[in-house]
Parts: structure tokens; sequence; C-alpha cells
């Protein structure tokens, strides 16, 4: 999706179309990644947490996985049942 997001913005917007996608996805992805985890502060510290966000909040340094992990918490996926590893 993100090659997508990038060949399209770039056709609609031409030079100026990276600059407004990483505009855009700055805010969309690690500006709110910050404010889950100031959100979730509380809970977190209490522990046991289960969180459900969009994939897109998840990888890279300003995922929530990694900002998570920095954060000193322990991140574990899930896996469904029946699914292959």
């Amino acid at each position: 999706l993100s090659a997508w997001d990038d060949a399209f913005v770039e056709r609609a917007l031409g030079q100026y179309g990276k600059t407004a996608l990483d505009i855009t996805n700055d805010y969309l992805v690690a500006f709110r990644n910050e404010r889950f985890l100031d959100n979730l502060g509380q809970s977190l510290r209490e522990g046991a947490v289960f969180i459900a966000v969009g994939a897109a909040h998840l990888p890279g340094e300003t995922g929530l996985v990694s900002m998570l992990q920095d954060a000193g918490y322990t991140v574990e996926r899930i896996p469904l049942d029946g699914e292959v590893q």
C-alpha cells in the first residue's frame, strides 16, 4: 500500500507529492502513535493490556511496536488459531 500511495501522490501532486505524503504520514502515524502512548500510560503501567490498531501504526521507528519496546514494554504478537508459522 505504501508504494501505491507514493506513486499516486507523485502523479497527482508532481514534485511536491513526496513532501505532502511525508507530512501526512508524520501526522497520521508518528504523531498519533505518540498520542496513543500518552493516553495509554496508566493502563500500560497496570499491565496485561491488549491493544488493537491498524497495521500502518505498527512498523518502523515511529511504529507502536518500536515505541513500546523503547519504553521498556514487552510486545507480543498473538497468533491466530490454525495459523501456519
